[in-house]
């Protein structure tokens, strides 16, 4: 079984392209879980009409293992999703999901949900995306 990919690239210029606003890769099955409402990597979640998240392992690791450190290690990376359709976050996460378990060999295993630079996103109704880093270092 081939291991499929989640991309984002929050960034709308290419030269823009290197740093937290870049391009990134996760692992579909990093994925902890999909719900409605902007989530800060702590977990937090705020209600919103238009804003779903997929929280996520976190791409850092903590490598002290004690402190604050230790304490952020249990945080999520997040994507926050904003639609243009109000309460429209069960088509979204339907079709990720259909998306992520379809076994078409054309895809590659690679799920692109929004790439600023080049305009394309997987669904029509997707607005933008904001990638947040648990900073767990």
């Amino acid at each position: 079984m081939k291991k499929k990919f989640l991309h984002v690239c929050t960034t709308t210029t290419k030269a823009d392209n290197h740093d937290e606003g870049g391009s990134v890769c996760y692992p579909v099955s990093s994925i902890k879980s999909i719900g409605m409402g902007s989530m800060a990597v702590t977990g937090v979640i705020s209600a919103s009409e238009t804003v779903y998240h997929i929280a996520l392992e976190p791409m850092a690791i903590n490598r002290s293992g004690a402190g604050a450190a230790a304490v952020l290690g249990d945080n999520v990376d997040v994507i926050n999703v904003t639609m243009t359709t109000a309460n429209n976050a069960k088509d979204h996460m339907q079709k990720l999901v259909q998306k992520i378990n379809s076994s078409r060999p054309t895809e590659g295993g690679y799920i692109n949900l929004f790439d600023g630079v080049n305009s394309t996103k997987l669904l029509t109704d997707l607005d933008s995306a904001a990638v947040l880093y648990n900073q767990n270092s």
